[in-house]
């Protein structure tokens, strides 16, 4: 080599050297940007918001809802569904709405009380709670120690000074009063004072409650005074009708709470010594022994023993005592039935690791008898009807009933031409229910709901009735619910319940592309948006119709209402109305990125296909002439997610923000994945594949300056792909699984359970355990073939994430790393599966976009 050759070797290696130091200078110097240059980055974003609809008032003109704006603030908006008009309040916390009244608390305990007839209004500082009765038109307020008792025009009926509690009773109209001093039970129908106790320092009161004798409301106390337990009746009047001791009966109980029928509940924990370990400082020493026998691991087991009570029921008006122990493997009791039975439940009688819901055993224990009536040996839901002495179950595909008088079970789909059931992710071990039944208001009717219809079962009758009548194999219709029931120790109030007659009903393709509202009413079904590709959700019913957010890609967030009885005599058709658009000073249609959904025939045979699509983001003003770099985001269906509004944000949980890339000059494709058995990576690879292909005929993405995203499954996704495929500039995975067989065999924090199940019985779709398809395991598995990367790839988790240990995350870090490859993995304190702090997605929102800027913009 001559003279001339080294100097200019020499000099291109020094100007090579000083390029890549300037370069890691402005990256270290880019990597230091401050939280408020960070939030200066947001700022022009902040006005973008989300609505949530709360309520509608029963007459349908009044309207309710929040906006959420994307710096965290949020607005309480009062509209007048006649002439659209609009009250904004700040910051709202508590909030109730009929046809007269409005009422809101901030969280600042700053009321506002208006009058929706005479528009007139006024306000309360300090308030900590109200409580608003339709039947009188009164008003309770809790301010610090003081409630104020107000009619309907702000004037005093009675103030209590030193109230350290207010407590709703079962009946609605009564409340007591918890003075420093003394108990007041007020009716707030009746305006009265029905029951005052002086007396209330000479002990502890253990429980209140009530029971109706001869139409008439009696309250009930039991006190703890010295050491004997005293049982107090009073009825309307104040007097005193019953003071007895019953100590005898509660000894060694410590909780206590009353039932219908004069029965009294007493529970201690069964298994106190767990307790107290648990509750010690040498908790942490103690030695934990696993053993195969046992059905579930020891954490677990021992988690439901330490919840465990033995119960005793006493009747107070026979001086009857029946007993409810706590019994091997029983993990939740509930007495049902007058009180004359339990029904136990064994969550861990079937379990063997590789389902994704444990698979309950459930039995009827007869409490005079102590002898098991009834048992099902593996059910996933089951519902208790008091007032029918029946028992609804789902059991081999099929809904029952079993009537513990008669000891009868009845299959009540059995006749129906339609399964109740499906597989969970193509896992055709265990069968469940398509959705949880729904019971109508006056419990007369139960509604199911098929693979593609809804069915309405009359108690007396013992008719099924398709209400529905869906003859396409398309299409899907399932129940709108709304909110939620509960259960308390022992006691069964999980019965999901509609709110009214009328039903709202949803519909969608069985593909996911496309999705629309109906109502049954007065046994006919009614459209109220026809199949579309629009997203429906906070849906809220009043007497005579509802409101709802409507939503697509292309559409920001609109307020609807759907009315099916009008005041509008002249109205001959209901229709769903927009009743407030959001974002109106912030979305420009021609400057806002576009979302289109691109469809097309996939073979599956010679003779057989079928249409699959994927949603692509294009930047505004999109060009076709002009290249575009591409970003792939995939979990699962992701493409279903093109009937979603998205916002340009840097607040994401999940840090990858579409319309926040599309803005920034990238096409976003959002695929399809159709999966087959035990090929969970290699089906990804395929929709992919398959999804660039086709829009790549149709669409300018620049296939040599692409990228692919995914989190939790879909990291896992990414992570395989880019083992298989070298066609991705960089990667970025986010809260992933990189080494599936660690996985396989790891404990799970959070469900006290082994992670097997997430492999054999959800996303992954493996039918087999490890020892059987080690082979499968091994293709699958990111970390075993790291060595054939050559994308670079950004890794993130939260710290705190134990849904999927964060530990995954470093095994792919390491596994790169230690093979000299590009990668860079962010850690994420106080945060989980998601990033929930502010400070972490800004500061994760710079980090990728500059990755991504690096990678695919040079």
């Amino acid at each position: 080599m001559g003279i001339r050759n080294i100097v200019y070797v020499l000099m291109s290696l020094f100007l090579l050297t000083k390029i890549t130091a300037q370069e890691q200078q402005a990256q270290q110097k880019q990597a230091k940007v401050t939280t408020e240059e960070l939030q200066k980055k947001a700022f022009p974003y902040r006005n973008w918001h989300k609505l949530i609809n709360v309520s509608l008032s029963p007459d349908g003109k009044w309207s309710y809802f929040i906006k959420k704006y994307d710096d965290g603030r949020t607005e309480g908006l009062l509209q007048n569904t006649m002439n659209k008009a609009i009250a904004v309040f700040p910051n709202p916390a508590d909030a109730y709405l009929d046809n007269q009244h409005f009422i809101l608390r901030d969280p600042s305990g700053n009321l506002t009380v208006k009058n929706l007839s005479n528009s007139q209004e006024w306000k309360e500082t300090h308030v900590k709670k109200f409580i608003y009765h339709k039947g009188s038109n009164t008003l309770l307020v809790l301010k610090e120690d003081e409630l104020y008792w107000l009619d309907e025009k702000n004037q005093l009926i009675k103030k209590y000074a030193n109230v350290k509690e207010l407590e709703s009773l079962n009946t609605e109209d009564r409340f007591m009063i918890h003075q420093k001093e003394q108990l007041v039970l007020i009716n707030l129908k009746t305006q009265k004072e029905e029951v005052t106790l002086n007396d209330v320092q000479e002990g502890q009161l253990l429980a209140t409650g009530e029971q109706i004798i001869e139409n008439e409301i009696q309250s009930l106390f039991l006190w703890e005074k010295g050491q004997e337990y005293i049982l107090q009746i009073y009825n309307t009047s104040g007097e005193k009708i019953v003071n007895k001791n019953i100590t005898e009966k509660l000894k060694n109980f410590n909780r206590f709470k009353f039932l219908k029928p004069h029965t009294l509940l007493a529970t201690q924990l069964a298994y106190k010594d767990l307790a107290s370990i648990s509750n010690s400082e040498d908790a942490t020493l103690q030695i934990e022994e696993w053993n195969s026998n046992d059905k579930g691991l020891k954490p677990l087991i021992e988690r439901y023993k330490k919840s465990q009570v033995n119960a005793l029921l006493y009747d107070y008006s026979n001086d009857e005592i029946k007993e409810s122990k706590a019994g091997e493997g029983v993990t939740r009791r509930y007495i049902v039935f007058n009180n004359n039975y339990t029904l136990e439940v064994l969550d861990l009688a079937n379990e063997d690791f590789t389902d994704e819901h444990l698979m309950p055993k459930i039995q009827l224990r007869n409490l005079k008898t102590q002898n098991i009536e009834w048992a099902i040996e593996k059910t996933t839901d089951f519902y208790v009807l008091e007032n029918e002495n029946t028992i609804y179950y789902f059991d081999q595909g099929h809904w029952w009933s079993y009537h513990c008088i008669t000891q009868k079970s009845y299959n009540i789909t059995e006749n129906a031409e339609e399964l109740f059931y499906f597989f969970s992710r193509q896992s055709k071990k265990n069968i469940y229910p398509v959705d949880k039944p729904l019971f109508s208001k006056n419990r007369q009717k139960i509604y199911f709901t098929g693979v593609h219809n809804v069915w309405e079962y009359d108690l007396k009758k013992k008719k099924l009735l398709n209400i529905t009548q869906n003859k396409d194999p398309n299409l899907q219709y399932k129940i709108q619910k709304f909110g939620s029931s509960k259960v308390e120790m022992l006691q069964w109030y999980d019965l999901p319940t509609l709110p009214q007659q009328e039903i709202v009903l949803r519909v969608k393709t069985t593909d996911e592309l496309k999705e629309g509202l109906m109502v049954y009413t007065q046994g006919k079904l009614k459209s109220v948006e026809p199949l579309q590709g629009s997203s429906f959700e906070t849906v809220t019913m009043s007497e005579k119709g509802m409101s709802y957010t409507f939503e697509n890609g292309n559409t920001p967030f609109q307020i609807k209402k759907y009315q099916w009885i009008s005041s509008d005599l002249k109205q001959k058709k209901a229709t769903a109305e927009i009743l407030y658009q959001s974002n109106q000073e912030n979305f420009h249609f021609e400057n806002f990125p576009k979302t289109v959904v691109l469809t097309w025939n996939k073979a599956i045979s010679d003779k057989e296909n079928f249409k699959n699509y994927a949603a692509v983001i294009l930047p505004p003003h999109y060009n076709p002439q002009k290249k575009y770099p591409t970003i792939v985001h995939i979990y699962e269906n992701k493409a279903r997610e093109y009937k979603d509004f998205v916002y340009p944000s840097w607040y994401n949980q999940q840090g990858i923000n579409r319309s926040l890339l599309a803005e920034n000059g990238y096409i976003v494709i959002l695929p399809r994945i159709i999966y087959t058995q035990n090929e969970p990576g290699a089906s990804a690879l395929r929709a992919v594949d398959e999804a660039i292909e086709e829009v790549g005929k149709y669409y300018s993405i620049d296939k040599s300056k692409m990228g692919i995203a995914g989190e939790s499954f879909g990291g896992f996704e990414t992570n395989y792909i880019i083992t298989k495929t070298n066609r991705f500039k960089t990667a970025v995975s986010g809260v992933s699984i990189g080494d599936i067989t660690s996985f396989y065999f790891s404990y799970n924090i959070n469900f006290l359970r082994p992670n097997i199940w997430r492999l054999t019985d959800q996303s992954f779709r493996l039918t087999g355990n490890f020892y059987e398809m080690k082979n499968v395991f091994y293709e699958n598995n990111p970390v075993f073939n790291a060595d054939k990367i050559q994308t670079p790839l950004l890794i993130w988790a939260g710290k705190e994430d134990y849904h999927v240990n964060w530990n995954q995350s470093v095994a792919m870090y390491l596994a790169l790393a230690s093979l000299k490859k590009e990668v860079k993995l962010l850690l994420f304190p106080k945060d989980g599966h998601g990033l929930l702090r502010k400070n972490n997605q800004l500061e994760y929102t710079f980090q990728v976009m500059n990755w991504w800027n690096y990678f695919l913009k040079n």
